[in-house]
């Protein structure tokens, strides 16, 4: 959802649905995580442990909570410019100045080598 020329993203996890899976080993405290990739800069969120990498939000709550129906509430906000642009002209730039470098140290040999061929 759109609001404030940010990206809202809300998620409300309920009780889990379908049927137990049976005896797999569980003993309850094993975690269940729900993991948000983002594709731009985070301005608000919901999540515990912060904003991990630069755009990744996690959430956490034990297996025992989860099979329980204990409710999780997610939620970000994101600005609408991705950070792909952002990203590409990094790249851009990085590549245009190690270029201009590049350029400047063989300028400086070539001048170089003439002025001690001249000598």
């Amino acid at each position: 959802m759109l609001t404030d020329g940010e990206y809202h993203f809300v998620q409300d996890v309920g009780p889990p649905t379908g049927t137990p899976p049976g005896d797999v080993g569980w003993d309850g405290r094993e975690l269940v995580a729900f993991r948000l990739h983002l594709p731009s800069k985070i301005t608000f969120h919901n999540a515990p442990d912060g904003v991990e990498r630069g755009n990744i939000l996690a959430w956490e709550q034990p297996l025992r909570d989860r099979l329980a129906g204990a409710p999780l509430h997610l939620e970000a906000r994101m600005e609408t410019q991705s950070i792909l642009y952002r990203t590409l002209f990094l790249f851009a730039g990085t590549f245009l100045a190690a270029m201009a470098v590049l350029g400047a140290i063989i300028w400086w040999i070539l001048r170089k080598g003439r002025h001690r061929a001249m000598v």
